[in-house]
């Protein structure tokens, strides 16, 4: 709807750049078809960031050459680096991934709000084994939920699932959403953590019985 009812070029862009990655997740191209078609060249000159992340999430054969330039602006923000660097990954661009994690360092740097797309970031990247220890030390220092969630799917992916599980035991109703939930159990279901997706899918279930979580 948001794509349909409004000006694509006065949308805020972290908007339209959640707006890209939800498409490419949900596999929902009719959209990404009407972004491409409705930004004009003069707005990815001005927008690097979503001109790199339309190119990659489209399969552009010149993505990478489109990825590379926009990181060579030296212009992109923390955000448009996440966002960028987790479309790579999707696309098996692991590399790429990994170049915008370097850049994006010192983590400790990164605003609360990214930070559970940081996580996401470190294990589509496949350097979990490195950004567990970054949100170890973050637990020590900064009291935020979101850094307790990029923990927790980090453990996950670090096969501490008991850990994880442990944490998600001790934690109230409060402290969860249903968007690190589900994080979790594909976390778990892709590893065959079967305690902690069933952990996971209780709690999902008790919180919203729908036929999705009930068919997870």
């Amino acid at each position: 709807n948001i794509v349909d009812s409004s000006e694509l070029t006065k949308l805020p862009e972290p908007t339209l750049m959640n707006v890209i990655e939800f498409a490419d997740i949900t596999g929902k191209t009719s959209i990404l078809r009407s972004v491409g078609t409705r930004l004009t060249d003069e707005y990815f000159a001005a927008n690097p960031g979503v001109k790199a992340q339309l190119a990659v999430v489209t399969k552009d054969p010149d993505a990478m050459k489109t990825v590379q330039s926009a990181r060579k602006t030296g212009t992109l923000k923390p955000f448009q680096q996440v966002k960028i660097g987790k479309a790579c990954g999707r696309r098996g661009h692991k590399e790429c991934a990994q170049q915008f994690l370097d850049d994006i360092s010192p983590y400790s740097a990164v605003d609360d709000a990214l930070l559970v797309d940081l996580a996401g970031l470190f294990i589509i990247a496949n350097r979990e084994d490195r950004g567990l220890p970054v949100y170890e030390e973050m637990r020590q220092t900064r009291k935020s939920l979101n850094v307790q969630y990029g923990w927790a799917m980090l453990a996950a992916a670090n096969g501490r699932a008991e850990d994880v599980s442990k944490w998600l035991d001790g934690a109230s109703e409060k402290e969860l959403n249903n968007q690190i939930l589900l994080d979790l159990y594909f976390i778990a279901d892709q590893r065959d953590y079967h305690k902690l997706s069933r952990n996971v899918i209780e709690r999902l279930y008790k919180r919203n019985p729908s036929d999705e979580n009930e068919y997870y």
